[in-house]
């Protein structure tokens, strides 16, 4: 697990696609890019046939994993670097509420 607390750095590594155009048949439920819980099988096949992209789960206090994290409430699609183990987060102690998530 790598946490990381800059987020450019972590935005630029895992380059989250916040322009629904840049996306070919699929939607995303906010101008932003995001994705309600709702619509996460939906996502789980997308990223199946089209496996250029993958699942990024946000949590709260805008802690990010860059993986599928069922609990969470919004998802994004990001098409950079998949490494399950980022994670962004402010500080330490946003993250460490989610630290059964992260082994």
């Amino acid at each position: 697990m790598k946490i990381i607390y800059d987020h450019k750095e972590f935005q630029n590594r895992t380059k989250p696609i916040n322009d629904h155009l840049d996306l070919c048949g699929i939607v995303p439920d906010t101008l932003i890019g995001h994705f309600f819980c709702a619509r996460l099988p939906e996502l789980i096949q997308y990223c199946k046939t089209h496996p250029q992209y993958h699942i990024m789960s946000i949590l709260p206090n805008q802690v990010k994993a860059n993986r599928l994290v069922e609990t969470a409430r919004l998802f994004v699609l990001a098409e950079g670097d998949a490494d399950p183990g980022l994670w962004y987060s402010m500080s330490y102690e946003d993250l460490k509420i989610y630290e059964f998530n992260c082994s």
